[in-house]
């Protein structure tokens, strides 16, 4: 499988929650509750007919109520450094 892996890339963000349940992305500080980092794999194209598709794991959550939002932040960082050594990539705050 990893001959159809284009590239990894190692993404970080705030999340709030969603007004019907579940978390949604925010570039809002002030309303962000978690801080979330993930791994996102791009996959390559099968033919010039076919579409590009990515898929994402290794999400971890860090809690901004819990933690503080500096600590959130740091803790996060921390993980997304981790992935990076992992997967030889960068993180990127998205």
């Amino acid at each position: 499988m990893n001959e159809a892996i284009d590239y990894r890339e190692v993404l970080m963000h705030y999340s709030k929650p969603e007004i019907e349940g579940g978390m949604e992305y925010t570039d809002e500080k002030e309303e962000a509750e978690i801080v979330a980092v993930f791994v996102q794999t791009w996959f390559k194209k099968e033919d010039e007919n076919s579409c590009e598709f990515f898929d994402i794991d290794q999400e971890k959550d860090f809690s901004i109520k819990e933690l503080g939002h500096d600590r959130a932040v740091e803790e996060a960082k921390k993980y997304a450094s981790e992935l990076c050594t992992k997967y030889d990539t960068d993180w990127e705050w998205y």
